[in-house]
C-alpha cells in the first residue's frame, strides 16, 4: 500500500466467482489464512458472469458468505470485478448486446448486495470500461481499483492503482500484478467499524486524510478517491 510513497504490503484475493457457493475459489481460505499470519493487509474480489440483476444480485450474497468466516479480520474492501468476460458471458448467455446502463446495474446489483452486509465496497474497472462500458457517476459511492498498464501514472482517481502484470519480484514464483494503494484502508474501515471491526472511537488525525468534525459526528475524507465516511463518536 502506497502512502505518499512509503509502501505496506497487503493482498487482494479472487474470493471466486458466479452466485453459487460451489464457485468459491479452491485455495481462497488457505491463501487468506497465509497472508494474514504473514501480516499483510487483506481484501478480496469477487469476479462477475450474471444474465440478470437478481443474479447480479445472488453475486454478492455469495461473495459476503464467502467471507464471513474473515469477518473483523479482513481490513482491505471487497471488490466486485467486471471484465471482458462478463460481457461475453452476458451476451452470449442471453443473445442481448450488453449495454452502459445493464453493466453498470449489474456491478451496483452485485456492490450493493456486499454494502448492504457492512463492507467496504469497490470495483475493479480498466479504463476503457469506464469510458465506454459503465456510468461511473452511478458507482461513486464505492471506491475504484483501477486496472492501467503501462503508464506513468492512473488516468483516473483511485484508491488502488494496478500498474502491472505479471512481473517478476524475488518475493514470489511466477508472475505477479503490481499495484499502488492511495487510500489508508486498513485505518477506514476500522475506525468506522465496517468489515465486522468494533467500530473506533473519535479519530486522531494521521495527514493521509481529512478529518473534521461537525457536532457530535466526525467526516473523513480519503485523499485520493473522495469518499466521505461518517464516524460516530465525540472529541
Amino acid at each position: 500500500m502506497n502512502r505518499g510513497g512509503e509502501v505496506f504490503q497487503k493482498h487482494n484475493r479472487r474470493a471466486g466467482y458466479g452466485s453459487d457457493a460451489s464457485q468459491v475459489d479452491k485455495r481462497f481460505h488457505e491463501y487468506v489464512e497465509g497472508a494474514l499470519s504473514a501480516g499483510l493487509h487483506v481484501g478480496a474480489y469477487w469476479f462477475i458472469y450474471a444474465r440478470t440483476l437478481d443474479e447480479a444480485e445472488a453475486h454478492g450474497a455469495v461473495f459476503v458468505e464467502a467471507v464471513k468466516k474473515w469477518r473483523g479480520r479482513l481490513d482491505m474492501p471487497l471488490f466486485i470485478d467486471y471484465e471482458y468476460d462478463s460481457t461475453r458471458y452476458y451476451e452470449q448467455e442471453t443473445g442481448i448486446k450488453e449495454t452502459r446502463d445493464t453493466a453498470t446495474e449489474y456491478i451496483r446489483r452485485a456492490a450493493d448486495a456486499v454494502e448492504r452486509a457492512g463492507y467496504y465496497t469497490g470495483v475493479y474497472l480498466n479504463p476503457d470500461y469506464i469510458m465506454n462500458h459503465v456510468d461511473m457517476n452511478r458507482l461513486r459511492q464505492y471506491t475504484l481499483w483501477l486496472a492501467q498498464w503501462k503508464v506513468k501514472e492512473p488516468k483516473y482517481q483511485c484508491g488502488i492503482w494496478q500498474s502491472a502484470g505479471d512481473t517478476k519480484i524475488p518475493q514470489a514464483t511466477g508472475g505477479v500484478d503490481l499495484n499502488e494503494c492511495y487510500t489508508d484502508y486498513p485505518t477506514v474501515i476500522r475506525r468506522v467499524g465496517l468489515n465486522g471491526f468494533k467500530l473506533e472511537p473519535a479519530p486522531q488525525a494521521t495527514g493521509l486524510t481529512e478529518e473534521t468534525k461537525r457536532g457530535d459526528r466526525w467526516e473523513l475524507v480519503t485523499t485520493s478517491d473522495n469518499i466521505v465516511i461518517k464516524l460516530g463518536g465525540s472529541g
